[in-house]
């Protein structure tokens, strides 16, 4: 889930710099505490038996990439979508309505204060 919140941090911000440190903290928690990528391991693993190591393509995919690949699903889906859903959608009460009417009015708030500070002709 580390990985998607680094996709999702990514795409929320505007500039590269934003991008960059919305990316280079997830990824670094997740590799600095050994979690395992199903997409990694595609690759470390083949080139390991390349090297010689003691595994086989049945290590390989029941006891790590099914495992890490159901592992990043759950993990994925659930932690990170929940949450947003918390935050900003139905489980956390925010119907598209609601949001809307939240928006209109902020809008019309706004337009206000706009109108408000401009000199009369």
């Amino acid at each position: 889930w580390m990985v998607s919140i680094a996709v999702f941090l990514s795409g929320a911000s505007n500039d590269l710099v934003g991008k960059l440190v919305g990316v280079w903290f997830p990824i670094s928690t997740f590799v600095a505490i050994g979690l395992e990528h199903s997409v990694a391991n595609l690759f470390i693993m083949p080139a390991a038996m390349l090297l010689k190591a003691n595994l086989t393509w049945g290590n390989i995919m029941f006891r790590n990439v099914i495992p890490v690949l159901l592992g990043n699903a759950v993990a994925g889906a659930f932690v990170v979508a929940a949450s947003y859903s918390y935050q900003f959608g139905r489980l956390g009460g925010n119907t598209p309505a609601e949001k809307l009417e939240k928006y209109e009015q902020k809008t019309v708030a706004s337009k206000i204060e706009v109108t408000s500070r401009l000199p009369a002709h």
